[in-house]
């Protein structure tokens, strides 16, 4: 029968429409990368204050 299957199966592509969305931030994308860090070093200046708190050491890995 065609609708009956032994194993469920997944579909991982990407569709059009979600491609589209997404090649359109790539034209910004080092405004929102300094965005992100501007957001994060404000969070670790503000956490580093709370006692008892260690924060993670963050790797930056450039030209991945």
């Amino acid at each position: 029968m065609w609708l009956s299957h032994e194993r469920l199966g997944y579909n991982y592509r990407m569709d059009e429409l979600s491609a589209a969305l997404r090649v359109v931030p790539m034209s910004c994308i080092e405004e929102i990368i300094a965005k992100r860090e501007r957001v994060a070093a404000m969070y670790a200046e503000r956490l580093a204050k709370v006692p008892g708190l260690r924060l993670q050491d963050v790797a930056v890995v450039c030209g991945a």
